[in-house]
């Protein structure tokens, strides 16, 4: 996904060449997207030669929407320009995705690589009087060559020297880069903090249970949820949340704090602070809800799921 508004933070993606099975076919039987890059390139040689009936700005909009037709056609790129935008920056963001997609079907080579492999110390031959020095300079050595590493605030200078050392000089990029745009590699997608993960699970949770101008998913609860003294289904959840919100006219999320992640023999809870307002159907006055609350959640496939919540206000 490629989005004009932010085109230097883009995080490089491995993707594996497709391998297709050489067939005959005639061109009545060709696959239709064989048939719209024919078209497209038919289109773009028409558009090489620009229309007169068109100022020069229209035809070089023109021309771009052709070139980010055809990076979804060829790339599977999808492309979110905003429309305000001058064309000629449009013209040069698409010729950098143009760049880096073409560069992701090549060998790759890895980050130490392509920063010009650096001398460094081991971690264990490194002196702790020169490890902030030695860190702050691996850290500007990337950063000139377009890489940038997310730290989280309390990490420890040794433990993040030996994450991007042995971790991040061996992930796999294309061996050239795209001036004006950085890679993020960010700590926490490579070692999660479980408390943050299940913290944005539950705020996320909240931020659909509050906000009424949409539809419920359910997406984020479990197949079984719990309530303060059984197991219920899933089924039984969405009606108690439907009644629950059906009651308001309003719902508003003020502020959201996570407190403290609690792994217990029977289920994982996280205890946070919340505060929302509440404005009822049948006209009486506003209600503000604020104090502790504690969400139980459960991993399901690799993803963590509400399984019950409490908290002034409501609960299942």
């Amino acid at each position: 996904m490629h989005s004009l508004q932010q085109p230097e933070t883009q995080k490089p993606e491995t993707r594996k060449p497709e391998t297709r099975k050489p067939e005959t076919r005639n061109l009545e039987t060709r696959n239709p997207e064989t048939r719209n890059l024919e078209t497209l390139n038919l289109e773009m040689m028409k558009q090489q030669h620009p229309d007169p009936g068109l100022t020069p700005e229209e035809n070089l909009r023109a021309e771009n929407e052709l070139a980010a037709l055809n990076l979804e056609l060829r790339y599977g790129a999808e492309t979110f320009i905003d429309s305000d935008a001058p064309p000629e920056v449009i013209q040069q963001f698409l010729a950098n995705v143009q760049a880096f997609e073409a560069g992701n079907s090549k060998p790759k080579v890895t980050v130490y690589e392509r920063i010009g492999k650096p001398a460094y110390a081991t971690p264990d031959l490194l002196e702790a009087a020169t490890l902030p020095g030695e860190l702050e300079r691996l850290l500007d050595i990337l950063l000139q060559h377009g890489f940038f590493v997310d730290r989280p605030e309390d990490l420890d200078d040794l433990v993040f020297y030996e994450f991007i050392t042995t971790e991040i000089f061996a992930e796999e990029v294309p061996p050239v880069g795209i001036p004006g745009m950085t890679w993020i590699f960010d700590y926490q997608e490579f070692h999660p903090d479980l408390k943050v993960v299940i913290g944005e699970v539950a705020e996320a949770f909240l931020l659909q249970l509050l906000h009424l101008q949409r539809p419920f998913s359910g997406e984020l609860l479990s197949e079984t949820c719990y309530t303060e003294h059984e197991a219920i289904t899933k089924a039984d959840a969405m009606d108690i949340i439907a009644q629950f919100r059906d009651r308001h006219q309003r719902l508003i999320p003020l502020s959201f704090q996570v407190e403290e992640l609690l792994e217990e023999k029977h289920g994982t809870y996280l205890t946070f602070l919340i505060r929302w307002e509440a404005h009822p159907k049948d006209g009486g006055e506003k209600v503000v809800h604020e104090g502790d609350g504690v969400v139980r959640v459960g991993l399901n496939d690799d993803q963590w799921l509400v399984q019950g919540v409490m908290m002034s206000g409501f609960e299942f």
